[in-house]
């Protein structure tokens, strides 16, 4: 017999309330007839069940046999009360037990049984020196889908469900996705690999572990509804990089902003069976967001269906967008997908990292006599005013002065305005704003 126990938890119950439970079951009706018992009691933290012998629970009850079956209750526990047998503990009622009968099923009745194994070499079919599998949870379903029992394999990997009607059913094994003892997770292997429909050899689950409607038919088991195990080590690897590395040191252009950087996201199925189903997501912790994430497999695009073989790629590009000097971009990536065998859903993450140099702005001017024509263009008809060694002879009282002013530092420039250095001199510049390594030349 099986003894099934339940604890429900009533809350506050105060005076003169009254608290009914309905509890219904299920019996599967066998060729004989058979008997069952409830046994409930309560008690609480103000009412402790002192009245049972040694105050704690009752003493299991016994189911009778079918000459002491009493509607009324049974009988004989000194620990609990019945309408069939009231003399015993106090306060009365705080334990009853009560009986019910399973008439037998007057029609013929058939079984079904099968065995769970590790299919080792992945042929779809069980060889002697193949391990059984035990306490593996296999459901019964009716043609509707509805559960008729639940068992386990026992240590033979062997499950038989006894007293069933004759009719389709379905079977469900619940191994999918399970750890293995070896560390792995279970999948199932081939379904029906042996074309012969009488066969005891082949496994007859589907990939999620659901038979065919299988029939059973009246003083007969159907055996031989088998499933077969495979152990798989599903993992994934994204590595993310750039042209640039990772982390990637930028530079900065003549505006003094960094140039739009391309990623590279490679997406590895290092694991023991195929993927599918894939989530890829970035995260940006720092900076502006990556734009145009896109990835392929096989020159196509990644599709919820797309399935990606052991040892294949799938190969994913996006842009990092322009930086201004000083910024930093962190993000981390991370991909998700599902062995196809196993179910089991894998997943890996990398982050990545891309830094602009810090902000430098520099201004450098030079200050030129002139001593022809075109000074800005014709470096022979300037002088550097500041070069003492070699004195610029000029046959004017007013000399004409060139003034260049470069920006050598890493950033744009705006706001350029250059001081004569005498009163009332104008100095006249061709432009406000410097680019970095621009030059403009400035007269008086």
């Amino acid at each position: 017999s099986t003894t099934t126990t339940r604890t429900y938890s009533l809350g506050t119950v105060y005076p003169g309330e009254r608290l009914v439970i309905h509890l219904s079951a299920k019996v599967r009706r066998s060729d004989t007839t058979q008997y069952l018992g409830n046994q409930a009691y309560y008690t609480s933290d103000q009412t402790p069940i002192t009245g049972l012998h040694g105050g704690n629970t009752p003493d299991p009850m016994t189911i009778p046999d079918a000459d002491e079956y009493d509607p009324d209750g049974i009988p004989n526990n000194s620990t609990c009360n019945t309408d069939a047998d009231t003399s015993g503990q106090s306060p009365e009622d705080i334990c009853d037990q009560v009986p019910a009968e399973i008439p037998a099923n007057p029609d013929p009745l058939g079984a079904l049984s099968g065995t769970v194994w590790i299919d080792t070499n992945n042929d779809g079919l069980r060889q002697t020196t193949e391990d059984l599998v035990e306490n593996v949870k296999v459901i019964l379903l009716d043609n509707n889908d509805q559960v008729v029992g639940e068992t386990q394999t026992d240590n033979n990997g062997y499950y038989i469900f006894n007293n069933l009607v004759p009719a389709d059913y379905k079977v469900q094994v619940e191994a999918l996705g399970l750890t293995a003892p070896n560390g792995k997770k279970y999948g199932f292997t081939t379904q029906d690999a042996d074309t012969n429909p009488s066969s005891n050899q082949d496994s007859d689950v589907d990939n999620t572990g659901l038979t065919n409607p299988v029939t059973v038919t009246a003083n007969n088991t159907r055996e031989y509804v088998d499933a077969g195990l495979v152990t798989v080590d599903a993992n994934i690897q994204v590595d993310k990089t750039s042209t640039l590395g990772d982390p990637a040191t930028l530079t900065l252009n003549n505006q003094g902003t960094t140039d739009e950087l391309t990623i590279n996201i490679t997406v590895t199925n290092n694991g023991e069976e195929p993927l599918t189903d894939f989530k890829i997501e970035d995260t940006t912790l720092t900076g502006p967001d990556i734009t145009n994430l896109t990835c392929t497999y096989n020159s196509n695009p990644i599709t919820p269906t797309t399935v990606i073989p052991v040892n294949d790629t799938v190969n994913c590009t996006a842009i990092l967008p322009s930086m201004d000097a000083g910024s930093v971009h962190e993000d981390s990536i991370t991909v998700n997908g599902v062995g196809t065998i196993s179910q089991t859903t894998v997943s890996d993450d990398d982050p990545f990292k891309a830094e602009s140099p810090a902000p430098n702005p520099q201004i450098q001017i030079i200050k030129y006599v002139v001593t022809g024509p075109n000074p800005d263009t014709d470096p022979t008809h300037r002088v550097d005013a500041n070069d003492f060694n070699n004195p610029v002879i000029v046959d004017t009282t007013t000399p004409s002065f060139l003034y260049e002013v470069t920006n050598t530092g890493n950033v744009k420039l705006d706001n350029v305005v250059v001081t004569a250095p005498t009163p009332g001199q104008t100095i006249t510049c061709p432009k406000t704003t410097l680019l970095v390594g621009e030059v403009m030349y400035c007269t008086v």
